[in-house]
């Protein structure tokens, strides 16, 4: 044990000595080692904000009443009369007749003059376009309108020998007479929708009162249909009655755009009934908007159907007809 012992005494002094032999020595001329170089901080920039989406401003028209005399004196038919704003793309509808004739071609000289009543959008200038029955055309560009012009379309169809002036006074007395019943010589009337339906009543009763309403308006601001339908002999109906095959009615209304509308009819025995929720500008499945009120029960308007009616002529051309007639069926017009 004493040999072992000693013999590991021996071994540590020998791994000393090597110990001690092989430590370096400390060099104290030697410059600290630098840290470690770090990264240069990143600069960071806050992501750009898009703009947010903004609608388009809506433009604001104002609309002008205008009453002309307008005298076609070229020699030959008009088929279309277009008054617009200058350089406008689109020219709006036509002011005269499908067949405006001439002077020289009108008989009892009663045709080829016409007192019109228009509104257009407020320019400081506006075109004149004038198609011919031969299929040529002509623009008369540039014109400061008044109310109360005359215009005459004189001497051919080259615009140059054309004239533009005030009307005399008995023709102000006419104008104003066509201005006072409302109704447009071209049928347009901005702010309201034209409302072409086929209405039927099936209730079982006759109806003395009708009325075509946006959903929560008076029912009585604007007049009833009743007085203004006409019997297929003429005459004049004053209880409309019930049945399938009797008189449908296919016209139309001027009407303030509403998601939706009512009905209110009187009854001749004095009893109402008003039908809610006629929606007539949401398209069904293939597209359409409804054009039928069919009235089927005189107590439940649940019953009423709503729908479109496919039907050519009955309703479709009927009603294409009376709109382009212009006179609808409870003689409502707005004023403005």
């Amino acid at each position: 044990m004493k040999k072992l012992l000693a013999m590991l005494l021996t071994l540590l002094m020998m791994l000393a000595i090597v110990g001690c032999k092989t430590q370096e020595p400390v060099n104290t001329d030697q410059q600290p080692t630098p840290p470690p170089a770090t990264e240069a901080p990143v600069e960071t920039v806050a992501p750009t904000e898009e703009p947010a989406a903004t609608e388009p401003p809506v433009v604001e028209v104002t609309y002008v009443p205008y009453s002309l005399d307008f005298k076609n004196k070229t020699g030959v038919t008009i088929t279309g009369l277009y008054l617009y704003p200058a350089g406008a793309a689109e020219k709006g509808n036509s002011i005269c007749p499908a067949e405006w004739i001439d002077k020289d071609n009108d008989p009892d000289e009663t045709h080829y003059e016409m007192f019109a009543y228009i509104l257009r959008p407020q320019a400081a200038a506006y075109d004149l376009y004038v198609e011919f029955a031969d299929g040529t055309n002509a623009t008369w560009a540039g014109l400061t309108i008044a109310d109360y012009d005359k215009l005459s379309l004189k001497d051919g169809v080259d615009p140059s020998t054309w004239e533009q002036e005030p009307s005399e006074a008995e023709d102000i007395v006419l104008l104003d007479a066509v201005r006072a019943v409302g109704k447009t010589s071209d049928n347009f009337y901005p702010g309201y929708e034209i409302l072409g339906l086929e209405i039927k009543n099936k209730t079982g009763k006759g109806i003395v009162e009708f009325y075509l309403y946006e959903t929560g308006a008076d029912p009585k601001a604007y007049p009833s249909m009743i007085p203004n339908l006409i019997n297929e002999d003429g005459s004049a109906v004053t209880v409309w009655g019930s049945g399938k095959g009797g008189l449908y009615v296919f016209n139309f209304f001027i009407r303030p755009y509403a998601e939706t509308y009512e009905v209110l009819v009187v009854y001749e025995d004095g009893t109402t009934m008003t039908v809610p929720d006629i929606d007539l500008f949401t398209p069904n499945g293939d597209g359409f908007r409804s054009n039928e009120i069919s009235m089927k029960d005189a107590v439940d308007p649940d019953l009423t159907e709503i729908s479109y009616d496919d039907g050519d002529p009955e309703p479709l051309q009927y009603i294409k007809d009376a709109i382009a007639a212009g006179i609808p069926v409870d003689l409502w017009y707005p004023t403005y």
